[in-house]
């Protein structure tokens, strides 16, 4: 085929049936902070905060952060209490009776609880309710989340230890009475020991489940991103919870985009997000913005559920401002149907058919990358437009995603398609371990007690799970020769 022939059949693919018709864009924010209800009215009748000087660390009112996210044009918003009172300070939810914060609340604020919360005591219930008051589901509302920053002993996810992987970002559906709270509390408030202990309270929590956010992961070469064992590496990583990974923020721009590329190149399936992590979204000159950034997700209706079930396929992507609309999709070449971003694709000799589409954004450089960072293909814009396509294309296994900038630089980073991904985990470096709702019942073939999916060598019986690695394979398991990449 001639190439101009070539390049007809590629364009001539932007007519066929598109994944998304049905689904509406939704942008917002996943990291603004805000103080819990005890650091708010101690600041104000009782200063200082247990920790803190003249300043919180989190300033101004759950209240008002949603309020002014919803005020700067997002469609949705979800707020990061610290989830740990670091060095002393006070700055965790209470959960229970004995906690100083809900002993001081009920002597100087109100003798009958806190807002809303069943039991009383439960500060977790009462800033959930603030998150339901601020949520207006469908056409011009604003969906509002309580969420939390599991902030680790590491700003960055460089150790496997408990509480050693970054922080990270728990968007918490309505209704939560506390992260960890079977696990046991510290000083009556919350406390996840570890982040095995955080995934198994987001497995059990329900539906909608929690998603969970990589933050501010930091340099690519330094990320410890080896995956979770309850007993070798605790504060491993796992993309059964993880769904997201942030790759800039409102103070830091666009920084982490090959922190990205690396957690793909290592076998995790995440979206690109943007966290602002703003502590005091209420000062003047510091408010919101989508100027500044959004997540904007692919979602089947305007409601938090539709939301959660969007990033919990991955159809997310980042844009360092403004609404641009991306659509990305894959399929095998020639097949019926196409997958959105974040879905797998297996196609004969790895032969796809691509097509990006970015609109309403002044951009002047679209292109397809590989999990390595190499460009695959190149697009074309014009008029607030760019278009890629192509048909027939032979890709190696892998993450594949779309780019887009102007001025040379970058505007919008998508959510990877995963092609032959089974085979590409598979010649990795790492074994995942993924966790069952009911431990009972989960299959062990070697009867050593440790499910297959976290036993770090299913086929022969090791109770000890030696692994001095901590790579997810066993010393007494034979090593795979990782193809290469």
């Amino acid at each position: 085929m001639s190439r101009a022939l070539a390049a007809l059949a590629a364009f001539a693919l932007l007519g066929a049936a598109d994944p998304y018709d049905g689904l509406v864009p939704l942008a917002g924010d996943a990291h603004q902070h805000a103080p819990t209800l005890f650091m708010v009215e101690r600041q104000k009748l009782d200063p200082p905060v247990p920790g803190f000087g003249r300043y919180l660390h989190e300033n101004g009112s759950s209240a008002a952060a949603l309020a002014a996210l919803r005020a700067a044009g997002y469609d949705w918003g979800s707020l990061s209490h610290h989830d740990l009172g670091l060095r002393g300070r006070h700055a965790n939810v209470c959960l229970e009776p004995t906690s100083p914060k809900y002993r001081w609340w009920i002597r100087e604020v109100d003798p009958n609880g806190f807002p809303g919360a069943d039991p009383p005591w439960n500060e977790a219930v009462a800033l959930s309710r603030l998150a339901d008051a601020a949520t207006v589901e469908g056409e011009g509302g604003f969906l509002a989340f309580d969420g939390r920053e599991f902030t680790n002993s590491n700003f960055t996810p460089i150790g496997v230890g408990a509480r050693e992987a970054g922080h990270k970002i728990v968007i918490v559906p309505s209704g939560t009475r506390g992260l960890c709270a079977a696990d046991g509390t510290r000083n009556g408030n919350e406390y996840c020991k570890s982040e095995w202990a955080l995934f198994r309270w987001a497995l059990r929590a329900g539906e909608p489940r929690p998603v969970i956010v990589q933050a501010h992961p930091g340099a690519a070469e330094a990320m410890d991103l080896r995956p979770l064992h309850p007993r070798n590496a605790p504060g491993g990583f796992s993309d059964q919870f993880v769904f997201g990974i942030e790759v800039g923020n409102q103070v830091e721009g666009l920084r982490w985009e090959p922190a990205y590329q690396r957690a793909l190149h290592l076998g995790y399936r995440l979206f690109p997000a943007y966290g602002s992590d703003n502590h005091d979204a209420t000062f003047p000159g510091n408010a919101p913005s989508l100027r500044q950034g959004a997540t904007i997700c692919w979602a089947s209706a305007r409601t938090r559920r539709a939301l959660l079930e969007a990033m919990r396929e991955r159809r997310c992507y980042y844009s360092a401002g403004g609404r641009p609309e991306l659509r990305y999709e894959m399929r095998a070449h020639g097949a019926a149907d196409w997958q959105a971003m974040g879905g797998r694709v297996d196609a004969r000799a790895n032969r796809v058919d691509v097509r990006v589409r970015v609109r309403n954004a002044d951009l002047d450089a679209l292109e397809l990358v590989d999990d390595a960072g190499a460009r695959v293909a190149s697009g074309r814009c014009a008029r607030g437009a760019c278009e890629l396509a192509f048909a027939g294309k032979t890709l190696r296994d892998g993450a594949f995603y779309p780019r887009a900038g102007r001025a040379g630089a970058t505007a919008v980073i998508g959510s990877a398609i995963y092609l032959g991904w089974t085979r590409f985990v598979a010649s990795g470096p790492y074994r995942a371990c993924r966790l069952h709702p009911d431990g009972e019942s989960a299959p062990d073939r070697d009867r050593d007690g440790w499910p297959d999916d976290c036993d770090v060598c299913p086929d022969l019986a090791n109770p000890d799970q030696a692994d001095a690695d901590k790579d997810g394979r066993g010393d007494a398991c034979p090593t795979p020769v990782p193809a290469s990449r």
